[in-house]
């Protein structure tokens, strides 16, 4: 008994080791720490990257979270770093931001993001028809960026799609 029980706890304190040297980067490899403007909903951010080096190119994005302060992305890939990243962020509300980085004096780079507000838009529409169903409708709106190739300098892959809002229709009209 007392072989099984040590071998369980062998195993799980080499399973931790492993998840935690997962998830803590390398401090000799780059990253691009991203600070959120004060005030503004970190969970609704939209953060879209295409970094280079001896790897190649990989594309990726940010998962939004909850009332954070910052992104960090670690640029690297197969244990190697990334020369360059370019990064479009979209938070409601303010215009994008596009950033093009380079890691030639610094691994570790940060940037303050800014928020230059939009202007409201009102958004007005008919639809001739509307699906039956028992749920309510919901339009989605998305900003499609076909821009986004150029930009990171590639010919193929997904577009960047931004979710931009979400409509509920007011009712059925004659």
């Amino acid at each position: 008994m007392k072989i099984r029980v040590s071998m369980i706890l062998v195993l799980l304190s080499q399973a931790s080791m492993v998840t935690q040297s997962q998830l803590v980067p390398d401090p000799e490899l780059p990253t691009v720490q991203l600070k959120m403007p004060t005030g503004t909903a970190s969970e609704l951010a939209h953060i879209n990257y295409f970094m280079s080096g001896q790897f190649g190119g990989i594309g990726n994005f940010v998962s939004e979270k909850k009332n954070q302060e910052s992104y960090v992305i670690n640029a690297s890939a197969e244990g190697k770093p990334a020369t360059r990243i370019k990064v479009i962020v979209y938070i409601p509300g303010c215009e994008l931001t596009t950033l093009d980085l380079t890691f030639e004096t610094d691994k570790h780079l940060e940037r303050q993001l800014e928020c230059h507000p939009l202007p409201t838009v009102t958004f007005i529409a008919r639809l001739d028809s509307m699906p039956e169903s028992d749920k309510p409708l919901e339009i989605a709106v998305f900003y499609l960026a076909d821009w986004d190739h150029p930009f990171f300098g590639i010919m193929d892959g997904m577009v960047t799609m931004i979710p931009i809002a979400v409509l509920k229709p007011l009712g059925r009209h004659p």
